[in-house]
């Protein structure tokens, strides 16, 4: 219960940075233009969702640059599938 409820935690402060200071984003092709910048400390991804390559490329550039990587399940899985199952915080806001 504990680990579920830190990565709900986790995911509804990336979502809340994302709307907020801009210091978060979400979906697929945003996250992976931050990671392309170079600006992820943290990717959150749904287990089970890499499915695709686009998703394992994130991962791997994910920890080419030293971001810690949460692979999240459950609730906090839920909250993010609406977000094509993929979130990153960020360094700083680029735009």
């Amino acid at each position: 219960a504990f680990e579920d409820a830190c990565e709900e935690a986790s995911v509804r402060r990336v979502l809340r940075l994302r709307d907020g200071s801009g210091l978060g984003v979400a979906r697929l092709s945003n996250t992976q233009h931050a990671l392309d910048m170079s600006l992820v400390p943290l990717l959150v991804i749904v287990a089970g969702s890499l499915a695709s390559s686009d998703r394992e490329d994130a991962v791997r550039a994910a920890y080419a640059q030293g971001a810690s990587v949460l692979f999240v399940f459950g609730n906090a899985g839920e909250l993010l599938a609406d977000y094509e199952g993929i979130a990153a915080e960020l360094y700083y806001n680029p735009f």
